[in-house]
């Protein structure tokens, strides 16, 4: 087993730990009498511009070593490659070297030059990728348990109302004219999608048969959410984009898509059915809603559960001089 104790300890202890770990090392096939890396290249082959391949055996090749940059651009290729599609490689590549060498020299004793020529010496390369990948992976279901331990905390019920302020972005967002927008101003972001914001114009033309409506946000717990299970099977929670209220009561939740634009849609739709029909049948209400897409002129949504948004067969029609 590897010791690592940097405290506490004498230049001796210190000494006699490095040399314990190295043997460890060792004996699982760690390779460290490494003076360069070496790449094989062609012997005597000459070099011409014609397009074409060259057969080369194993006795008309010389071993080189490469040079200090060689190595370290070699190491920083090996770093990116054990990351896979995990991370944002451009933050973690520099910190993942450094991390390698320190470990090297706090449990090896290398240095740096030492340390990279160790890691990518031929036979070490799979044994170091393995114990790197391993602890990344380790790392990885730590973050994803401290997020499902997040979300979790984040699906405590609570009563919702419309925010009496919010705060905004001015370079990211800009004030749009509404007259019963349930806040003053209405602020929409200024990358809202083209439903959005012509769903938005189609509720201010109808505005003589509405209350007031509201363009909800998407994250954080003054917005209005209904947790579901996503593709994934993970818990998450489901912002719809607009919550309207007629002026005949009744309260509708819609989330404006296009067809098959969302694969969790139908989930989200689903949850949301499950939940106007427990809340409206709890607060004596009516409330209707669910994935709204615009289709041959026409809102639609489905006030059924659904299992796409690709087939609109069966779907209502969101008219608010309708509302009931």
């Amino acid at each position: 087993m590897l010791q690592y104790d940097l405290f506490g300890e004498s230049a001796a202890e210190a000494d006699e730990r490095v040399a314990q770990n190295v043997a460890s090392a060792e004996a699982a096939g760690v390779d460290f009498d490494v003076a360069n890396v070496r790449v094989e290249i062609p012997r005597d082959v000459d070099v011409a511009p014609e397009v074409g391949t060259t057969e080369i055996d194993a006795a008309h090749r010389v071993k080189y070593a490469r040079t200090a940059a060689e190595i370290d651009r070699e190491y920083t290729r090996w770093c990116t490659e054990v990351l896979g599609q995990d991370f944002d490689k451009g933050a973690v590549v520099p910190k993942l070297k450094g991390d390698v060498l320190q470990l090297m020299e706090d449990v090896f004793g290398k240095d740096e030059n030492e340390g990279k020529r160790i890691v990518l010496a031929k036979g070490n390369r799979e044994i170091f990728r393995k114990v790197v990948r391993e602890a990344l992976d380790r790392y990885l279901e730590k973050i994803k348990a401290r997020r499902r331990a997040a979300r979790e905390r984040m699906f405590a019920s609570y009563e919702w109302e419309v925010p009496l302020e919010r705060e905004y972005d001015a370079e990211t967002n800009e004030k749009v004219a509404a007259v019963i927008h349930a806040m003053e101003p209405f602020v929409r972001a200024k990358g809202a999608s083209t439903p959005e914001r012509d769903f938005e114009a189609y509720l201010e033309e109808n505005r003589d048969h509405l209350a007031w409506w509201y363009k909800n946000g998407d994250s954080g717990r003054e917005h209005f959410a209904v947790p579901y299970r996503d593709w994934s099977g993970e818990k998450a929670l489901f912002y719809v984009d607009f919550v309207i209220k007629a002026k005949s009561g009744t309260v509708y939740l819609f989330d404006t898509k296009t067809k098959g634009s969302d694969p969790d849609a139908p989930a989200k739709h689903n949850a949301l059915v499950d939940f106007m029909a427990a809340e409206g049948a709890k607060r004596g209400c009516v409330m209707k809603g669910g994935i709204l897409i615009r289709d041959v002129g026409l809102w639609r949504y489905s006030p059924m559960k659904i299992e796409n948004t690709s087939d609109l067969s069966g779907w209502d029609a969101f008219v608010p001089a309708q509302a009931n």
